[in-house]
Formats: structure tokens, sequence, C-alpha cells
């Protein structure tokens, strides 16, 4: 049975080493349903360090630096971790330095899109790769399939440093909110120099219009002392995010092409698997539940809740380890006539914007009105350059049909344009609407109603289930270890997914916790009676 979630409950906190603030982090755990930390400092082989506070949340970070590297000389920095309830159902997502984790929350019939951020510290130095990091923000929002985006960590971007106009214009670019100006006092600070005694607010929710009206009781955490950053927290009313035309939202079928996944990413994979699915549970009292038609509530809401934390601990396995394969060039937006037309002047209008930030943004002057004319003379060319698509398409044929002597490119160029794709006369041997779908009815009657041996399927189903228990007398049905892992060998691969998403190579090439987890859950089944599991 899905439980609805009302409210979300959100943390952030720049820890400033997790091995010191531990004590911090169990707090916020026993408190908040989502917690983003900064700072780690841990390395890779420390990571499994993080799932080690609770047993009631998903851990997943990422780290700045690796002990395999070599020797490392003080202490590790950078780093970042994200905690999320077990009861969510959540994927996670990241970049490849750690700076950046996301969060996908998967509500009855919306999304929310939750992302752990830790930006280089302000400095002329740094200008370039903070102006870098805004961009994979702008890029991250454009490939999310949902409006419902909430950045949050240390930006390291204040009220009266550089990057905290840089984050404003960021903002207004791309119609976000800096939600903690809205909703906390003008005196906020997040955080404390040790060294100059001095006070700054670098830490900020920066949400899409949607999640900002959605947001309420924002307020700092005094309990947390430890670091020289303050946590904030606030929760998000679920009610009042913009429902999706699809009736349940949930975790999309990734596009992956395991004929193309590298051996090093088949093995990431089977550790991340094994790593997300060691932190799951199995639910003590439906595992001994002795009713063979048990019609407690609470033992079909755990029943639901294995089976679900166990597949989308194998979606979030396979999102993180494995680059999916999409449509060739996607991602890349090819718009004609740029490089005629717009790549110059999108070039001069990047250079007269740094120069603009190097001399500390002014408001007048030449500088000034150089950065907003190239700015300008950029947006018109790029606007004038989407209106005529079309026409540029066909100028640049008639350029192929006038360049090319035998006129095959251009043929090639016009029937791409112009392809449709065509009916098969015959599909499997049958013709005509009704002969296909008795073909279909046949061949999936076929291959779902497998057992034709003489004992019948249920002789089979017998034989194929191990008796390993007594309850009562009697011989329950359990599965065996043996018996599954037997069966995943035999699936049939390079097939779509089910409901879950999960193809039978998300199974094939897990870590060998999963047949623990799957032996446990159907054993619950059979002990019950209750089918929780979605078809």
């Amino acid at each position: 049975m899905e439980e609805i979630l009302s409210n979300l409950s959100l943390a952030t906190y720049n820890c400033r080493g997790f091995k010191s603030s531990m004590p911090d982090v169990q707090k916020l755990l026993n408190d908040y349903q989502i917690i983003f930390l900064q700072e780690t400092w841990l390395a890779k082989q420390q990571l499994d360090n993080l799932s080690c506070l609770s047993v009631s949340h998903f851990a997943f970070g990422r780290a700045d630096h690796d002990f395999n590297d070599g020797l490392v000389h003080g202490r590790g920095n950078g780093g970042t971790a994200t905690y999320w309830s077990k009861n969510l159902k959540a994927s996670y997502f990241s970049n490849c330095d750690g700076s950046i984790i996301g969060l996908r929350v998967f509500l009855k019939k919306s999304e929310l899109c939750l992302i752990n951020v830790y930006l280089p510290y302000c400095s002329r130095a740094n200008t370039d790769e903070f102006l870098t990091y805004l961009g994979k923000l702008r890029q991250l929002c454009e490939e999310l399939p949902c409006p419902n985006i909430c950045f949050v960590g240390d930006f390291n971007a204040g009220t009266t440093n550089t990057f905290g106009g840089l984050l404003e214009d960021f903002c207004m670019e791309n119609d976000f909110i800096i939600s903690d100006y809205a909703l906390l006092p003008q005196d906020t600070f997040t955080y404390i120099s040790d060294t100059h005694n001095t006070t700054s607010w670098i830490d900020h929710f920066v949400s899409s219009f949607s999640v900002h009206q959605a947001m309420f009781n924002m307020d700092m955490i005094t309990e947390c002392i430890i670091s020289d950053h303050r946590a904030v927290a606030v929760s998000i009313q679920c009610s009042h995010l913009p429902e999706f035309d699809d009736e349940v939202m949930g975790p999309q079928p990734s596009r992956i092409d395991w004929l193309r996944v590298t051996a090093q990413e088949r093995e990431d994979y089977y550790h991340e698997s094994n790593n997300l699915l060691d932190q799951l549970q199995v639910p003590t009292e439906v595992r001994h539940c002795q009713n063979f038609n048990c019609t407690e509530e609470k033992h079909l809401e755990e029943i639901e809740n294995l089976y679900a934390e166990l597949t989308n601990a194998l979606l979030a396995a396979a999102f993180s380890a494995i680059k999916p394969t999409g449509k060739k060039n996607e991602g890349k937006c090819n718009i004609p006539g740029w490089n005629s037309v717009v790549k110059s002047k999108h070039q001069i209008a990047i250079a007269a914007f740094r120069l603009w930030v190097n001399c500390n943004r002014p408001k007048t002057g030449d500088i000034y009105r150089n950065m907003t004319i190239t700015k300008t003379d950029f947006k018109c060319s790029f606007r004038q350059c989407r209106k005529n698509v079309e026409m540029r398409k066909a100028t640049g044929l008639a350029a192929a049909l006038q360049a090319d002597k035998t006129k095959k490119s251009f043929w090639q160029k016009a029937n791409n344009k112009n392809r449709s794709p065509s009916l098969p006369a015959l599909v499997g041997g049958a013709n005509g609407g009704s002969e296909i779908v008795k073909m279909w009815k046949d061949y999936f009657k076929g291959i779902l109603n497998s057992e034709n041996s003489a004992n019948g399927s249920a002789e089979s189903v017998d034989h194929s289930i191990d008796c390993k228990e007594n309850y009562l007398g009697l011989e329950m049905p359990m599965c065996s270890f043996v018996s599954l892992a037997s069966l995943l060998q035999k699936l049939p691969l390079n097939k779509a997914p089910g409901p879950d998403c999960n193809s039978a190579e998300h199974l094939l090439y897990a870590g060998e916790s999963l047949l623990f987890f799957s032996v446990n859950c159907l054993t619950c089944v059979l002990f019950t009676g209750i089918y929780a599991i979605p078809v």
C-alpha cells in the first residue's frame, strides 16, 4: 500500500570533516528525511563509513581524493554526501568529481529534484571555475525531466562577495529564487570564520518557483556546533508541487545498452549495488508470519517496501555506475547557422562578460557598456537564427545540391529529412490485423505457460521450490539461493524491462547481496500468500 508523502524535511550542513562531525550528523539523521553534507574530507576508500550512522537512511557520497593516487599530504578536502530515508522512493546521480550529487524523489503524481552542491571558494583565481559549475547547473536544469528543482548546499557565494553577484545573475537568467534570502531574516549568517572572526551567508537553497512556493519552516539548526558552518533546514509541502499528467510517477527505464557496457562499468555496478543493498533490512515480523492467508495491512506494507527498496537500489546503482546510452547526438542542440552567424558573437560576448567580472562588475563606463552591447548582439543573432531554422536548412540543402556534382549526398540528406517508417507486410508470417493479433496471442501463451510436462505445472512448481523450514508440523515452501541463482543465469538478456524498470541484466550483474534479499522477499510472499510485487 503506497503511502502518499505529504511533507518532506531537508537539511544541509557543511560538516568540515565527516569523522569529527559525526555527532551533529547523527542529530540530523534523527530529525530529517534528507540530509546533504559538504566537505566530508573522506577518501574514496572511506565512503563506506557514511552508511554506519543510520539504519533508516540510504547513504551515498563522492570523494575528491584517492589513497591509490599516492602519498596524501595533510587532510583530505572537499567531498559531498547525501542521506535519504528508506521510506522515500528516490534515486541519486552525480558528476565525476563529486561536487554535485542529485536526488530525484518520486511522489504520487509529481517529482522533486534536489541537488547537493559544493562550489569553489570565492577568489579571483576561481572565477572561471565557479562560472563553469554554474554552467553545469544550467545544463542539469535542461536535462532533468522535471520543473521542480532545488540546488542546496555551500555555494561560497555571499551577499558581500563577487560570487554572490554571479549567483544572482544565474538565478535571474534561469528563473530561480534564492529561497533562504526570502524566508530567513536579513541578519542571518551560515558561516563563521575562525581566522578573522567574521560571518557570512554562503549556504543557500536555490529553487525553482514551484519548489519555493512549497517551502515552509526554514530555520537555522543551532544544535550543530562542531563545524564553522551552521546547518539549515526546511520543509517542503509535496501537495503544493505541480502535478504531472501521468497518474503515477516513478523511475523511468534507463537507456542502458548492456551489450556496450564495459567491464569496468559492470564491476562498478557490482560494487555499487552491493553497497546499497547492504543498507537494506529484512522486516522481521512478516518474515515469521505463519498465516497462509495473511490479511495484515502491516505485513503487506512491509513486503511492498522491501521490494521497492530492492528494485530502487538496483536502479540507483546502475544510474551511478553506468553511463546511459541514448540517441545519437543526444544532449546536443544543433542550430543551423550557429557557426556562420552566432559563434563569433557568442565568443565576443563571453570575453566581454569575463572582463566585466574581473573588473569587479562596474555599473557604468565603457566596460559595462561593451558587456551589455555584446550580450544584446549575441541574443538578437541567436533569436534570429532560431527563427529561420527551416530556411537555413533549405539553404544548406541547396548549397549541397550546387556543390555535389553527382547529387548523391544531396538526395541522401533529402531522404533523411523526408523519411517515414514503413509498416511490414508480414509479422511472424501473419498478415492482417486479426491474424497478427492471433499470432501474438499464441506466442505469449506459449512463453507464459511454458510448463508442458505430463506431470503438470503444479508439480513442477513444487519441485522448483526447496522446502527448508517447518512450521506447525507443516513443510513451508522457501526459495533457496541455489535455485534463484540458477534461474537468474537462465534469464533471456537484452530484453525490455518490466514495470519496476529493472531488466534481466540488473539482476544478473548485481552483487551477491541481491540473492539474499530476493530470497527473503520471495519467501515472505510464499509464507503469507501476499503478492505485493507489481506485474
